[in-house]
């Protein structure tokens, strides 16, 4: 489990192979997800609520079994006066309110 807040090194270290591959290799995204604390302080943005919606799409590989979690993420842009909420899926695309979405994995 994540050792701290803003930790998003967590993720990475379970996500499905194929993701990684998509988003650059495994190191490209460790790097990524340990800028992104600093990025997210340096735009003044954090993270208000985060919450998983159900149903949640399970899967199976040959050696492993994976949990496509969609989530809703609201953040604060500070200075803006605003906060919006975004629905995305796993992968992080974004989701149009009240729609589903069915990641193939």
């Amino acid at each position: 489990m994540p050792s701290e807040t803003n930790d998003f090194t967590y993720a990475v270290q379970v996500m499905y192979t194929p993701y990684l591959q998509k988003m650059g290799g495994r190191d490209l995204a460790l790097r990524m997800a340990r800028a992104a604390p600093a990025q997210m302080q340096a735009q003044h943005v954090r993270f208000v609520s985060w919450t998983p919606l159900r149903p949640y799409t399970y899967a199976a590989g040959r050696q492993r079994r994976y949990a496509v979690v969609r989530f809703e993420a609201v953040l604060d842009a500070a200075g803006r006066g605003q906060s919006s909420g975004v629905i995305c899926s796993a992968s992080g695309a974004p989701i149009p309110r009240g729609s589903s979405s069915t990641a193939t994995v």
